[in-house]
């Protein structure tokens, strides 16, 4: 059973696929660390700065807020009384708000080469980078993982309670570990939170609990322990 996995791991994915687009797509799904909703906003015009290869991530915050009925006062979930009009809270509005944030990920010259050529090759006209649904992504990362061998509940994950398919999200999370595993400092810590887009700072710090794990187990093998 794998923790998290490695570049290598994303190579053999990358190399069974038969179609450049899934290639880019599970790519960037590794280079980038994103979501796949953030995945499928890149628009291939306005979001890539070919010249200094940064690639620009939208990311849709959807955010529940509660109102008081009679003032319509923004709330707590645990307010018992209105700070406008004073009234004992009995019950609540709920409204869902969205907000959108971005943030500007720097790209390798390969994986930016490969999107040109990829490009260049298609045939469908579409603004985003990659024309696909939520569902077909998913579909594509566990064909490949499949196709590699790499297919079942291979993943156990110390934070969850059950073993994981291989997915998209595993492919950010081989990222997060990626990075800390060859540059783990406080610095390189808030530069991943940045890439990430956690706002949490402890979010971004599971992934180091699970690098210290390898970088314990590659102590050992050193010392033969």
């Amino acid at each position: 059973m794998k923790a998290y996995l490695e570049p290598q791991d994303i190579d053999k994915l990358i190399a069974v696929c038969n179609c450049v687009r899934d290639q880019i797509a599970i790519r960037l799904l590794f280079r980038l660390g994103c979501r796949v909703s953030e995945l499928n906003s890149i628009e291939h015009e306005k979001d890539i700065d070919w010249a200094d290869r940064l690639i620009s991530i939208r990311h849709l915050k959807k955010r529940t807020n509660l109102h008081c009925p009679q003032c319509n006062t923004r709330l707590a979930k645990t307010a018992k009384f209105c700070p406008g009009c004073g009234q004992t809270v009995t019950s609540l509005i709920s409204a869902q708000s969205a907000e959108e944030h971005r943030r500007r990920i720097r790209i390798d010259q390969e994986t930016l080469d490969a999107i040109k050529d990829y490009l260049q090759r298609r045939q469908v006209k579409d603004k985003r980078l990659m024309p696909l649904s939520r569902q077909r992504i998913y579909a594509i990362v566990r064909q490949a993982a499949a196709a590699a061998g790499l297919d079942g509940k291979i993943l156990q994950i110390e934070e969850l309670t059950q073993d994981h398919y291989i997915s998209p999200h595993r492919l950010r999370d081989a990222h997060a570990v990626t990075w800390l595993k060859r540059r783990d400092s406080l610095e390189s810590q808030r530069a991943l939170q940045q890439q990430l887009g956690h706002q949490s700072f402890d979010t971004t710090m599971k992934y180091r609990k699970m690098a210290s794990k390898e970088l314990s187990e590659i102590y050992d093998s050193i010392w033969n322990q």
